[in-house]
């Protein structure tokens, strides 16, 4: 498979960086190196937020068939209507 990769990059793997990336800062690049594994975490968390019914944004307990707690639903509500003017 190497082999194949070296063919189509002429000579080097797909993907291979010339120069280093630089980040803004450490947090940046922790984000960049471990987008992946954080993207995953991010969803079974939701998903297991959301089947215990609670709100996706705190802890509290969410409105019934909803993802948010009352609080943050009038929230988003508030912030929908800003951004999608009739």
């Amino acid at each position: 498979m190497v082999e194949k990769l070296k063919k189509r990059g002429r000579g080097r793997p797909v993907g291979f960086v010339k120069h280093p990336v630089e980040y803004e800062d450490r947090f940046e690049k922790f984000y960049y190196e471990n987008r992946e594994r954080l993207s995953v975490e991010r969803k079974n968390r939701y998903k297991q937020q959301k089947a215990a019914g609670l709100c996706i944004r705190c802890k509290n307990k969410s409105v019934e068939g909803r993802v948010f707690c009352w609080t943050h639903m009038l929230e988003s509500r508030t912030t929908q209507k800003k951004r999608r003017p009739p």
